[in-house]
């Protein structure tokens, strides 16, 4: 039980850091989030560290870094068989092309997304 309140401790806190306008400090707390649950087998909680992750670069325009956070989410997601992880992936990757002006790779994500 010490875990779980710790990694959604530590989400919170990523959260609370962002609106506070302190965004490395944030993602640092999902990157240690996202680490917990990796190591302690829950795939549900790192997915939602990874992605909080990856959204919280492109909150800040860095939108390179964000999308390549994505990509190596979906990678992940991929491997993990889940199909609602792929899907979410797949949607938050093709809005993440769509960021940058690359309508015609997000399509095929979007696509993706809803055959999942």
């Amino acid at each position: 039980m010490q875990l779980n309140q710790e990694l959604r401790c530590r989400m919170y806190r990523g959260l609370l850091l962002e609106d506070l306008g302190r965004f490395d400090e944030g993602r640092a707390e999902y990157q240690k989030a996202a680490k917990l649950a990796a190591e302690s087998g829950d795939r549900g909680r790192e997915f939602t560290a990874l992605t909080n992750l990856a959204a919280s670069y492109a909150k800040v325009g860095e939108s390179r870094k964000a999308l390549q956070s994505f990509q190596e989410l979906l990678k992940r997601t991929t491997e993990w068989g889940n199909l609602a992880m792929v899907g979410s992936t797949h949607n938050n990757l093709g809005n993440q092309l769509l960021r940058l002006g690359r309508a015609a790779e997000a399509l095929p994500h979007f696509f993706a997304a809803l055959s999942t």
